[in-house]
C-alpha cells in the first residue's frame, strides 16, 4: 500500500511542477506584448513629425473641399492636438489639483445659469482646466477657421482666415479675449500649419496631381496671437502651451506661429478703461478676435452696459475683421447682435464635428445689409429659448452636482 501512495505523491509533485513551469512561461509570454507595446508607443511618439507630415502629404493630393480632403484635415488636427495634449501633461507649470478642478467645473456650470464669473485663481484648477479642455476648445476654433461647418459662414463661401481654394501669402493678427491657456492660438496655428505643410508637399508633387495646378506652392501663413484674460495667472500656461506647440508642429513652419500673454482685460468694462488699454491699442490692427466661453459667465454685468466692450471692439476694428464667439448656450446671441452698431454681417455656424452648439460670427462690413429674414427668425427663436430658461430659473431650477462613483 505504501509504495502506491509514494508513487501517487510523486506523480502529483511532478504534475504541480509542470503546472508551475507552464504558468511561469505564460506570465513571461504575457509580459512580452506589454513591453513591445510600450516600445511601439515610444517609437510612435518619436515618429510624430513624420506621421503628421504624411497626412499633410495626402491632403496635398486631394481636391480642397472634397470628403477625402476633409478626412485628412480631421486626422491632421486630431493627431496634432493629441500630441500637444500629451506633451503639455508632462510640462504643466503647476500640478493638477483635481478637487479644485472639479469645483471650478461646477462653478462654471452655475455661471452659465446665473451669469456670474467664477474665480480662476487656483493654479492647480487652471492646470486641470487647461489640460482637460485642450482638444475640444482648440478644435472648435480650428474647424470654424477651416470652414468645417454645415454651411459656409458667410455668403462669399470662404472660411475666416484661409481660403480653401486659393493659397496666397497671408498673415493673421489674432486677439484672444479671455483666452486663458492659449486654446485660440492653438486652433489658428493648427489651420495655418495644415495649409503650410500641404502647400509644401504640393510644390513637390508631380504635374497634374492634386493642388499642383492650384498655385498653392508659395504659401507662408503666419499667426501672431496675443492672449488677454482677467486672470493674470494664465501667463505661465500660455508660455508653456506655445513652447509645447512649437515642439509638435512640423519644424519647417513652427516659427510661423507666435503667441504671448498681453496682460489683463475686463470684458464688462469699456475699452477706454485702464485695464483694457492694451486691447484698445491692438484693436485697429487685429484681423480676428476670439472670445470662447466668456459671455455666459459674465452675462449679468455685460447686460448692465449693453455689451459695451464688444460694441467698442467692433467700432474700432478694421474693415473685414471677424469676431468669433463660442459658448455653452446660444441663448445670448440675440442680445449681443442687437447691441452691435454700424455695418456688420452675422453668421450662426454649426460645426460638423463634436458636440458643439451654435457659434456666432460677426464680420465688420460697412455696406452690409440688415439682418436677413433667416437671421431674424434665428434670433427670435434663440430669444425664446432665453425666455424659457429665465422662466425655469424663476421656478426654482437648481443645478445638481454629479454623484461621485
Amino acid at each position: 500500500m505504501l509504495p502506491r501512495i509514494q508513487i501517487l505523491l510523486a506523480l502529483v509533485t511532478l504534475l504541480l511542477h509542470q503546472i508551475l513551469s507552464l504558468s511561469s512561461v505564460s506570465i513571461k509570454t504575457l509580459k512580452q506584448p506589454s513591453t513591445a507595446k510600450k516600445q511601439q508607443q515610444q517609437q510612435q511618439q518619436q515618429d510624430v513629425p513624420s506621421a503628421i507630415n504624411s497626412i499633410a502629404f495626402r491632403a496635398a493630393l486631394k481636391k480642397p473641399g472634397s470628403l477625402r480632403y476633409l478626412s485628412d484635415w480631421r486626422q491632421y488636427s486630431q493627431s496634432v492636438l493629441e500630441q500637444i495634449q500629451h506633451e503639455l501633461a508632462q510640462n504643466l507649470p503647476h500640478p493638477i489639483n483635481q478637487t479644485a478642478t472639479d469645483q471650478l467645473t461646477w462653478d462654471l456650470g452655475n455661471a452659465a445659469d446665473d451669469g456670474i464669473m467664477p474665480s480662476f485663481s487656483n493654479a492647480g484648477a487652471r492646470a486641470g482646466y487647461a489640460l482637460g479642455l485642450l482638444q475640444s476648445r482648440a478644435r472648435m476654433l480650428a474647424d470654424l477657421l477651416q470652414g468645417d461647418t454645415v454651411e459656409p459662414p458667410f455668403d462669399d463661401n470662404n472660411n475666416l482666415l484661409f481660403l480653401n481654394t486659393t493659397c496666397t501669402n497671408r498673415h493673421c493678427n489674432l486677439l484672444s479675449i479671455g483666452g486663458g491657456p492659449g486654446y485660440d492660438f492653438l486652433g489658428a496655428a493648427l489651420v495655418a500649419s495644415f495649409h503650410n505643410e500641404r502647400a509644401a508637399f504640393a510644390a513637390k508633387a508631380p504635374a497634374g496631381y492634386g493642388t499642383r495646378n492650384q498655385k498653392c506652392t508659395n504659401t507662408n501663413l503666419t499667426i501672431r496671437a496675443t492672449v488677454y484674460d482677467y486672470e493674470p495667472g494664465w501667463t505661465d500656461l500660455v508660455e508653456t502651451m506655445t513652447r509645447v506647440a512649437h515642439s509638435i508642429f512640423p519644424t519647417s513652419s513652427a516659427n510661423n506661429y507666435q503667441c504671448h500673454f498681453g496682460g489683463r482685460c475686463d470684458i464688462t468694462l469699456p475699452l477706454s478703461t485702464n485695464i483694457n488699454q492694451c486691447i484698445l491699442k491692438d484693436t485697429p490692427t487685429t484681423d480676428v478676435f476670439v472670445c470662447q466661453y466668456c459671455v455666459a459667465e459674465n452675462a449679468a454685468q455685460l447686460r448692465r452696459d449693453n455689451f459695451v466692450f464688444f460694441r467698442n471692439l467692433l467700432d474700432l476694428a478694421p474693415e473685414g475683421a471677424v469676431l468669433v464667439f463660442t459658448e455653452t448656450t446660444h441663448r445670448l446671441w440675440p442680445e449681443l447682435v442687437a447691441a452691435m452698431s454700424g455695418g456688420f454681417e452675422v453668421s450662426f455656424p454649426f460645426l460638423k464635428r463634436g458636440r458643439n452648439g451654435v457659434c456666432l460670427l460677426v464680420r465688420k462690413k460697412q455696406e452690409a445689409k440688415i439682418l436677413s429674414d433667416q437671421h431674424l427668425a434665428t434670433c427670435k427663436r434663440f430669444a425664446l429659448h432665453q425666455e424659457m430658461n429665465e422662466r425655469r430659473q424663476q421656478n426654482g431650477f437648481v443645478r445638481q452636482q454629479k454623484k461621485k462613483k
